[in-house]
């Protein structure tokens, strides 16, 4: 879906209404909108681009449990690990394009 299509006009309003009517009381559903409704602009323009999404939030998330520990070396693996992960998602989508 471009920005300039006709879905997007109709999609856009809509989920600034549902956004403003019924998930403006809290703010993690809220969030947790938005972020669906940006899975489903993106996945709708091109499917593969729903693997960068994975890739924000196993960094987010990653991000998280490296701040949640002090040790220097649990830091490390999770760091190690997010990035061998970010690599492999990255790696399979571009194999994916080649297909």
């Amino acid at each position: 879906m471009s920005l300039t299509s006709f879905c997007f006009l109709l999609f856009f309003p809509v989920v600034f209404l549902l956004h403003y009517l019924f998930f403006s009381k809290n703010k993690y559903v809220q969030n947790v909108f938005i972020i669906l409704a940006s899975c489903v602009f993106y996945g709708w323009w091109d499917w593969r681009f729903l693997g960068f999404w994975l890739t924000a939030i196993s960094t987010y998330y990653s991000g998280v449990l490296m701040s949640s520990t002090s040790n220097i070396n649990s830091r490390k693996r999770i760091n190690i690990a997010a990035i061998v992960l970010n690599l492999g998602i990255y790696r399979q989508s571009s194999t994916i394009r080649i297909l």
